[in-house]
């Protein structure tokens, strides 16, 4: 006998629910994975803010910046989970001594200039190397910058979702700069 019946269209609908079936599971499981990812990141760069903060305003309170202060950056920004790069500069603040002070008001009237010393500098100081601190003089300012060097997953999951739109990743980081307000000479 002969089947005059044709069974492509309900295999050709079988196929479609399946694939259908495969995207719908991918689109309620990726979707929450990538947002709790997102909300982590956030909470993460919230923590990085304030630990680079409490570095820099601490530094500029104290007068000196420490091994004990950098060590404890490290291991408070290391138990987030992630690998970061600390740079820290110290932009010194450099008065000319031949201006002339205003008699008036006791302010140094003239030129001041800057100059940079760097997280390398700092660290191969003796003062640091012997664990009293790298001196730092009033009106010096601290700038220290934190930046993720891992990919977290959040940067992953973007990568797969953005792929097609071209997004860019997104790393966790953060800035905070202070005056220094105390001498920490020794």
């Amino acid at each position: 006998m002969i089947n005059l019946r044709d069974d492509s269209g309900e295999v050709g609908e079988i196929v479609i629910t399946v694939i259908m079936s495969i995207v719908a599971m991918l689109i309620f499981t990726l979707y929450p994975t990538l947002t709790t990812a997102e909300q982590n990141e956030k909470v993460t760069q919230l923590a990085v803010q304030k630990i680079t903060s409490d570095l820099a305003n601490g530094a500029a309170k104290k007068g000196t910046i420490t091994r004990g202060d950098y060590d404890q950056t490290v291991q408070q920004l290391s138990a987030t989970g992630n690998t970061f790069d600390i740079q820290i500069e110290i932009q010194h603040l450099d008065t000319n001594m031949g201006d002339k002070t205003a008699v008036s008001s006791g302010s140094l009237v003239g030129n001041t200039d800057t100059y940079s010393t760097f997280l390398s500098s700092i660290q191969s100081n003796p003062g640091y190397t012997s664990g009293k601190g790298y001196p730092l003089k009033k009106g010096d300012v601290v700038i220290v910058t934190v930046k993720n060097t891992n990919t977290t997953i959040a940067q992953l999951l973007r990568r797969f979702f953005y792929q097609i739109t071209g997004q860019g990743t997104y790393t966790i980081g953060a800035t905070a700069t202070a005056m220094v307000v105390n001498n920490g000479g020794y």
